[in-house]
């Protein structure tokens, strides 16, 4: 039995157990959304979903509601994109009418159906990009782009309204922080710590899904489109602020740097995103860090050299790639060379050295990978097998 089913198991013997009185309720949501998860399952969550429906019991209509948008939801996210876009759509509407519903706000689910309404517009976005790449009709495909690069974009303002609310502790925060590293320059106290643990942390989460909602919404816009650029200039411009107030924090400084050479890198700015790519690696100094920590930023930083590389490809900037890798897994992150990621860009440096037609550097660097055994070991053998392929035929 799969652990899917055993859940539904679980759920179906608490309705059993809870059929009698007014407690049914409670656990219909829960058990339809389990089963719309599982698409075999779909016609009996349309059942139950319609009985909800039809009760006498108020609250039990609103949970009704919750769970077609449910049930809407998992059948999108095994629908094409243009499906996809349409059933996205009537879960919103579901949210909304939920929502404006005035006996919904003492109902128990309404935190949940505010919480799943704020991303269903990325959802929605996210879905009208992937119909807008399948479509033939290029007026139709810059159509729906727009159209996401709008969803997105009403995405942003409801997240920047979310920091700006945040915004006054943040600050409050930060003189309390300058006040105390007066007084003792050495170390902040415990408490004062944890404070600034927290209110940072939990800042940063509501800003860091501002900049991801920017970032879409380059992404959306049409290629070519000079709002690209000047959306991510105008991130660059906001970003600023935020690296002067936490110009001591360089953890969260290497992922406010990640986030704009992304969206340079969407806007085809690619010098901007170089450079920033590489502000993010050269933010932090692992050795200062506890393990845990380092652990963290680890990944962190492999996401961003992948990401780096991947630009270099596209562009075809090979020379570059080669220096980039050869910098990461030599000098900056040697340790990083035995793990995955350094395997995998060792192999992109291979195949990079082959483009530039350098054979036997190329071949050396992916037989060191085969050396090292494991998985990789096997996809080393066949990067070695392309490399020979490339290599002109001798007369």
């Amino acid at each position: 039995m799969s652990g899917v089913e055993t859940r539904l198991v679980g759920l179906i013997v608490a309705a059993a157990t809870l059929a009698c009185g007014g407690l049914r309720a409670e656990q219909d949501y829960e058990f339809v959304k389990a089963l719309a998860e599982e698409m075999k399952y779909e016609d009996l969550a349309a059942r139950m979903i319609s009985r909800m429906e039809k009760s006498p019991d108020k609250a039990v209509q609103l949970e009704g509601l919750l769970a077609r948008a449910a049930l809407r939801k998992a059948e999108a996210t095994r629908a094409l994109p243009a499906e996809q876009s349409k059933l996205l759509d009537e879960v919103k509407s579901l949210y909304e009418k939920f929502l404006q519903d005035g006996a919904a706000r003492s109902h128990r689910l309404y935190p949940t159906a505010q919480s799943d309404a704020a991303t269903i517009d990325m959802d929605v976005g996210n879905a009208k990009l992937k119909a807008a790449a399948d479509e033939k009709d290029p007026a139709k495909a810059q159509s729906l782009r727009r159209e996401a690069a709008q969803m997105f974009s009403r995405v942003s303002a409801q997240l920047l309204a979310s920091v700006k609310s945040q915004e006054p502790a943040l600050e409050a925060l930060l003189k309390e922080v300058e006040k105390a590293m007066e007084a003792n320059p050495e170390a902040l106290p415990p408490a004062l710590q944890a404070k600034v643990d927290r209110v940072i942390g939990d800042f940063y989460q509501a800003d860091a899904k501002y900049c991801q909602g920017i970032i879409a919404e380059i992404r959306a816009l049409p290629e070519g489109d000079a709002a690209r650029k000047e959306k991510a200039k105008g991130l660059d411009k906001y970003i600023q602020k935020r690296t002067e107030q936490l110009a001591e924090y360089g953890i969260v400084l290497q992922r406010y740097y990640f986030f704009l050479a992304q969206a340079y890198m969407e806007a085809g700015d690619f010098k901007k995103a170089d450079e920033y790519f590489q502000g993010a690696l050269d933010a932090v100094d692992m050795e200062e860090m506890p393990a845990s920590v380092k652990k963290t930023v680890s990944q962190v930083i492999q996401a961003i050299a992948i990401e780096k590389v991947k630009m270099k490809n596209k562009l075809k900037d090979y020379k570059g790639l080669v220096n980039d890798v050869r910098r990461i897994l030599r000098v900056d992150m040697p340790e990083l060379a035995d793990q995955p990621v350094g395997k995998e860009l060792a192999l992109e440096m291979a195949l990079a050295l082959a483009k530039l037609e350098d054979y036997e550097a190329a071949c050396k660097e992916a037989f060191a990978v085969v050396q090292k055994g494991g998985p990789w070991a096997n996809n080393a053998r066949r990067m070695m097998a392309n490399i020979l392929e490339m290599c002109p035929a001798k007369e």
